[in-house]
């Protein structure tokens, strides 16, 4: 009686070990959503945001986001742990099976697209929320006003526009009730360290945003291959990746 009582009282210690397990390895996994309609609170958006440079005065903390023209101007806030690229949410959830070349045309290039794909951040530097796209999309002023607008219905707090190119800057220049934040302002309130302790002076420059790594070019065309790119004095961030393959 008691070694069937002792081998009962085993099984029930392994299972629950086993339930407490599975409970942390779910914890620990990314959000299983894909995307929300809303961000309402803080820990909405922690909970499909994915950080840069956590822990230091350069944090990037960001969600990309896709706005559907097609489908009254939905706005999908993106599960970026899940979903590294917007094609991939897109193409993920079947909004729309166009891929490479197709899809970088018809949404990055041409005015009459279907998607606006961009980024929110919290600007550490400055202590700001912004949103941005990539710096090579030429979407025009009246979907920039309207990303602005549903951004700002859709989200707990006020958000401004980031241009990310000269051509976007003037785009969105003249845009009433629209504030934005520009690179120049952010690069002011960097942290810049000097020291003259002895004759040599040294500067630690802010930590670059351009990250060019995970793109590579194909040798005998422009061509980019599933990466970002960037040029200097422009910030980076998921929503600078157009993919297509020739």
């Amino acid at each position: 009686m008691n070694a069937t009582r002792t081998r009962g009282l085993s099984i029930a210690l392994a299972a629950v070990l086993s339930i407490l397990f599975v409970c942390e390895w779910l914890v620990a996994q990314p959000s299983s959503k894909r995307s929300l309609p809303a961000l309402t609170s803080q820990a909405d958006f922690d909970s499909l945001a994915v950080t840069y440079d956590p822990d230091t005065p350069y944090a990037l903390p960001h969600v990309l986001f896709v706005i559907d023209r097609k489908d009254k101007n939905r706005i999908y806030y993106v599960n970026t742990r899940r979903y590294a690229f917007h094609k991939d949410f897109v193409n993920g959830t079947y909004l729309s099976l166009e891929r490479g070349r197709e899809f970088f045309e018809n949404n990055y290039l041409k005015p009459n697209r279907r998607f606006i794909m961009g980024t929110l951040a919290y600007q550490t530097p400055v202590k700001r929320w912004t949103f941005e796209f990539w710096e090579g999309d030429l979407i025009p002023p009246d979907q920039i006003k309207l990303a602005h607008d549903i951004v700002n219905k859709t989200f707990f707090a006020p958000v401004a526009f980031k241009p990310n190119s000269i051509r976007q800057d003037e785009a969105s220049a003249q845009l009433e009730g629209m504030q934005r934040v520009l690179q120049s302002d952010i690069a002011r309130e960097q942290e810049f360290r000097h020291s003259c302790r002895t004759s040599i002076c040294w500067q630690r420059a802010p930590a670059s945003r351009t990250r060019i790594s995970r793109t590579r070019r194909n040798s005998s065309s422009n061509t980019m291959v599933g990466g970002w790119h960037s040029r200097p004095n422009a910030i980076a961030t998921p929503s600078s990746a157009p993919i297509w393959i020739s």
